[in-house]
């Protein structure tokens, strides 16, 4: 999958005759990508660490308690010795509750770049990545929950760039709103055609935003091409060598 992936990609730029602008942009995505990569990573590893302490100091915790209650029990135990013991329970409490506070922030960190990039995601990443930072966003929402939704926020936007993805939709055209069909080649590039096959264009991620350009009255935009990859992945046979054009027009965020 990911060689054909590559070399539709690839095909579709020489058609073009431009590449060397789309890999910039590429190159752009990809680091924006592996660092989002990175940040899951981090914190899959703080997490997993997070409850291996946990797990620890639980049952360092249930020790003491019982090793406290002998203490107790036994009249000729130094009192000092227990109000030491119950001095290092509190201790432990306290770096239990600022390793707390530290992640709360990191995390954080990481919301906050998620919700800037939402903006260059495909649109139905986009709002799928809605749902999920709206979530994000209460307050009351417990630690591990926050965790548990930022990475499957990742996991979900991982799953969507390995694969050639379709998605049905309605774009507006002046005063029409037409239903159109939408594939997707990773998170930077899209492409459009209505079912009449009358309107079609290309879209791609720009700093400021995700950009549709409308093609449909440009000779130099093949529009059978599209017609051919949504007709191949439709059914099943996304194997297949296919060729996509590329509109040498740089899209608008707004561009319909």
């Amino acid at each position: 999958m990911r060689s054909c992936v590559l070399l539709i990609f690839l095909v579709a730029c020489a058609r073009a005759g431009n590449i060397s602008a789309n890999v910039a942009e590429i190159d752009a995505l990809t680091e924006r990508w592996i660092a989002i990569e990175q940040q899951r990573t981090a914190i899959r590893a703080n997490w997993a660490k997070r409850k291996r302490i946990g797990a620890t100091q639980m049952q360092l915790l249930q020790a003491e308690q019982r090793s406290l209650r002998m203490l107790l029990d036994d009249a000729a135990q130094s009192e000092d010795e227990i109000d030491q013991r119950r001095s290092a329970l509190f201790r432990e409490q306290q770096e239990l509750e600022a390793r707390d506070v530290e992640l709360r922030q990191d995390l954080q960190i990481i919301v906050d770049q998620l919700t800037v990039i939402q903006k260059q995601m495909p649109p139905p990443l986009q709002t799928l990545w809605k749902d999920h930072l709206a979530q994000l966003g209460q307050e009351n929402l417990a630690l591990s929950e926050r965790l548990s939704t930022v990475l499957v926020l990742l996991e979900e936007t991982m799953d969507f760039s390995k694969r050639i993805a379709l998605h049905k939709s309605s774009m507006t055209f002046g005063d029409r709103e037409i239903l159109v069909t939408q594939i997707y080649l990773g998170l930077s590039h899209g492409w459009y055609i209505s079912e009449d096959g009358q309107r079609a264009g290309s879209g791609r991620a720009l700093e400021t935003g995700w950009g549709w350009h409308d093609a449909s009255d440009d000779p130099r935009f093949d529009k059978s091409l599209v017609s051919e990859t949504v007709r191949v992945v439709e059914a099943g046979r996304a194997r297949d060598l296919v060729s996509l054009p590329v509109s040498l027009r740089e899209p608008r965020s707004n561009d319909k």
